[in-house]
């Protein structure tokens, strides 16, 4: 990227006139952009797609009623549609309700589809349809939509809420403590049940109430390469299922009844080129707010993980696959970077012109690149960690297991359930495990990391095995129950109890209980602390930039909560798809595309290698999504055997 593109792209950022696309804005937050939208070619009221209400969520411990806020509910549109409660979010993405009987359209992971499913789709067409009352159990897979948002409040504290008895607010069904878990990301938390999902987000100011759809099966599968290109999910319409009462809930076959909503998209056949659309999703990170010195962390991260990662690898293809990063683009990051760099030297530089800006913000700039530096040395401990503590062979998941169980037993008066233990045991994955790739894990992770990273009880075990990595491995894990989980579930059936002790006291669960603990303890807890100085001071830095340098703010970074962007369309030269130019990120797969009619006429397919600079910059020239039409979707169900009935169903 040239210094000239960038001082001329600078200069526009500062006076700040945005692209008519610009913007993953958060639906409370459209009032604040309605001239925006207008302007853009908005034709729907404001207030036919989002408004207040005056009801609040109480909760009442002992007695006490403790108003948490206003509440903010989206509004239906002519009786059919409500955005809070028709678009959802999905481990893959996101899918839109489109009947008042349950049915979703939306895109699914491979990773969620055995290879007998996949087996069933059409080679010639790309589709699957299943028969009336077979739809497909997805496992493991959820659907979740916004009940409403409120905003935080000197008396709406997390550690108040916790406390607390809840209860949902649209249906005023109480869910007790016990019901409820706890856990900790990113700074967020997070309170769930089977079906109540609490989000606690202090970057928007806001708290979120959402309903989390456990039962869902599939209907149909539109292979996602057959219509649109850069394409890396399946195109799927789901049914979300509940209890009798109408209320999310676990898999049961039988007794389970399809979810009754007024509240969905209708379906429109027609995609006008050249119109005004919407998009709504549950895009996760965006980098948009973040300065030079944290996305030169996330490169950092990026290259230390992909080094360990080709070590590794040379000893065991698949182990890739056994842990994950989020990893960036190495060019992507780099221009971004440079646009950062170029932005805050130009700040510096300004700070001369007035006494009070160098008192006021000289040290930021020097605070944050401490931060980082704080930050890097950690990234080694963070990564070799994870490799172990994350890995998804099935002996580890049979060892978190008798964890879970062992946590449990010292807590409740119940132990977990035997069945569900032994059901749980005897679905794990086949154990998948390379020896020389184990070893080479646990040889980086005592040679990479200083002393204070690595568990005391790991070291004692390597002293005990005179620091022989490959004797370590062999008597620690390979000579240990769990690698064998089949034998291990025949044990558990004949004496549950005498041998779920012998395997709780096994000296691989000890192994891996103290690196998780010394992980969480000297390593997670530090980098959290880390992270929320580096976004303080970064809030700090936005604040003095707009001072000096009169940048008006734009919209939060996406963080997974309920977005909506705009856009037009524009032909492609396949004629399954169209191209959007919406400020979209690759996490918007699966969101509906909507017209002003408040009418679902697609769904984002996959975004153009070039977009996914939007998670850092937006530029329209580059921004560049495919819109798969809701009519090619449905003329490739026509083409199936069953693909009558559900086109019926869907009303075309």
């Amino acid at each position: 990227m040239k210094i000239t593109y960038l001082f001329s792209v600078c200069c526009c950022l500062f006076v700040f006139v945005a692209n008519a696309q610009e913007g993953i804005w958060p639906v409370e937050k459209l009032p604040q952009i309605k001239e925006k939208l207008i302007k853009a070619g908005l034709k729907l009221d404001i207030k036919q797609i989002y408004r207040e209400q005056e009801d609040k969520l109480v909760a009442k411990p002992s007695g006490v009623h403790i108003a948490l806020g206003r509440p903010k509910v989206t509004a239906p549109f002519d009786s059919t549609i409500c955005l809070n409660e028709a678009v959802f979010d999905t481990p893959d993405g996101n899918a839109a309700l489109i009947s008042s009987s349950g049915l979703a359209i939306g895109v699914v992971g491979y990773d969620f589809l055995p290879d007998s499913l996949l087996e069933l789709i059409d080679p010639m067409t790309g589709v699957w349809v299943a028969k009336p009352k077979e739809e497909f159990y997805l496992s493991d897979f959820f659907a979740k939509s916004v009940s409403f948002t409120f905003d935080l409040n000197e008396n709406t504290t997390s550690q108040n809420i916790s406390g607390n008895i809840l209860y949902r607010y649209y249906s005023e069904r109480q869910l007790m403590k016990q019901d409820l878990a706890w856990t900790y990301d990113d700074e967020e938390y997070f309170y769930y049940s089977s079906d109540y999902y609490y989000r606690n987000n202090e970057a928007l100011g806001s708290r979120t109430l959402s309903k989390a759809f456990r039962d869902v099966r599939l209907v149909a599968l539109i292979e996602n390469s057959k219509l649109s290109e850069n394409a890396r999910d399946i195109v799927a319409i789901f049914r979300l299922y509940t209890d009798q009462e109408n209320r999310p809930t676990q898999y049961v076959a039988d007794t389970n009844q399809f979810y009754r909503n007024p509240h969905f998209l209708p379906i429109s056949d027609k995609a006008i080129v050249d119109s005004f659309h919407l998009v709504m999703g549950f895009p996760d990170e965006s980098y948009f707010h973040m300065n030079s010195f944290m996305l030169k962390y996330t490169q950092d991260f990026e290259v230390y993980f992909k080094q360990v990662l080709a070590t590794l690898s040379a000893y065991d293809p698949e182990f890739g696959k056994s842990f994950s990063c989020d990893c960036d683009d190495i060019e992507e990051l780099n221009e971004a970077i440079e646009y950062h760099l170029f932005t805050e030297n130009l700040f510096k530089n300004h700070l001369g012109r007035e006494p009070t800006w160098k008192q006021e913000y000289g040290e930021l700039l020097r605070l944050i690149q401490e931060t980082y530096e704080k930050q890097v040395k950690l990234i080694p401990a963070i990564v070799h960690s994870a490799a172990i503590l994350e890995d998804e062979s099935s002996f580890k998941d049979a060892i978190r297991l008798v964890k879970d169980w062992r946590d449990v037993s010292k807590t409740a008066s119940n132990h977990l359930d035997e069945n569900y233990f032994l059901y749980t045991l005897s679905h794990s994955r086949n154990p998948s495990i390379n020896i020389k790739s184990l070893v080479k894990l646990f040889e980086l992770y005592f040679t990479k990391l200083p002393l204070e990273h690595i568990s005391p009880y790991a070291k004692q075990q390597l002293a005990n095995h005179k620091n022989n990595y490959e004797e370590f491995v062999n008597e620690l894990f390979l000579k240990s129950p769990f690698f064998d989980t089949t034998d291990m579930a025949n044990q558990l059936k004949q004496h549950f109890s005498r041998n779920i002790e012998k395997f709780a006291n096994a000296p691989v669960v000890a192994l891996l209980d103290s690196m998780t603990r010394h992980y969480q303890q000297k390593i997670n807890r530090i980098a959290y602390k880390y992270e929320a100085f580096a976004n303080h001071y970064n809030e700090l830095l936005l604040e003095a930039m707009n001072v000096v340098l009169h940048r008006k703010p734009l919209y939060p970074d996406a963080d997974r909560s309920l977005r909506i962007s705009y856009g037009k369309l524009s032909p492609s030269k396949n004629a399954n798809y169209l191209y959007s130019n919406a400020h979209l990120l690759p996490s918007h797969i699966g969101s509906p595309a909507i017209n002003n009619q408040g009418q679902i006429f697609g769904i984002v397919g996959a975004l153009s290698p070039e977009a996914y600079y939007n998670m850092y910059e937006f530029d329209v020239k580059k921004s560049s999504s495919t819109v798969i039409p809701i009519q090619y979707i449905l003329e490739s169900i026509a083409q199936h055997a069953q693909g009558k009935y559900l086109l019926q169903e869907i009303g075309k």
